[in-house]
């Protein structure tokens, strides 16, 4: 079946709208073409007496096969190697994937579903093939992956003032109109990293030494969160490159 078929041992296959993945192991006979693979009273013996052995070995090499390891209360500093990704130092890990982070609970549930993925029938990913072609291929090992992104583009106008920011922001579409294309850098963290006072230092010196225009989005800390609001360097918010 193997050499009929071309089939590379314990690489996916695909078939239909999925994959599947073989392995093969060897009967015991030293010839593959020993005549008496065709005596049945003495191969299938032999393949129970044989099988018995390699497939629980099969079954207990997947069965251990561990999954990539991230920062643990053991191993806080744990750097992560990830397939078709450069080395993830720890302190450049997103925070809640870290166990003694405040929002440690939402690493957990993104590697729950991580976790998931060989159950699902595809995943959306919001990139393109060209983009990150290493990443989609190593994922396609794994699942079904569908190449979506972009999955947001600027809408036409409506006159609808439904949106689906969680915060009002402001007004910023006048500002971008008068720079020239391409000579804005958008920075955002999203709404789950926290930055630590000394990072938000860095960036604001880098971006002022750059001289660069950008828009940076900051979003205030929960009250709930005990943490304390950003502050900027003096005489940053006085530039006139920035929004």
């Amino acid at each position: 079946m193997r050499k009929a078929n071309g089939i590379v041992d314990n690489q996916p296959t695909p078939v239909d709208n999925g994959f599947i993945r073989f392995e093969f192991f060897d009967d015991g006979l030293p010839d593959p073409e020993d005549p008496r693979q065709t005596n049945l009273e003495f191969y299938f013996p032999l393949l129970e007496k044989v099988g018995k052995e390699l497939v629980t070995g099969i079954i207990k090499k997947y069965g251990e096969e561990e999954t990539v390891k991230f920062p643990t209360e053991a191993e806080p500093e744990l750097d992560v190697q990830l397939p078709s990704m450069p080395l993830l130092k720890h302190d450049e890990i997103p925070s809640f994937l870290h166990p003694f982070d405040r929002y440690a609970i939402l690493g957990r549930a993104i590697l729950g579903q991580f976790k998931k993925l060989s159950k699902s029938s595809y995943v959306l990913m919001d990139t393109i093939q060209e983009l990150d072609p290493e990443i989609v291929e190593e994922m396609s090992k794994v699942c079904i992956v569908k190449p979506v992104g972009p999955l947001f583009k600027i809408p036409e106008a409506t006159n609808t003032t439904i949106r689906g920011d969680l915060m009002k922001a402001d007004d910023c579409l006048d500002w971008l109109s008068s720079k020239p294309p391409a000579s804005v850098i958008y920075i955002s963290f999203g709404r789950t990293v926290y930055l630590k006072q000394e990072q938000v230092d860095e960036i604001a010196h880098g971006l002022l030494s750059y001289g660069v225009s950008f828009l940076w989005v900051m979003r205030p800390p929960r009250k709930a969160g005990g943490v304390d609001m950003h502050v900027l360097p003096e005489g940053f918010i006085e530039g006139k490159n920035h929004l």
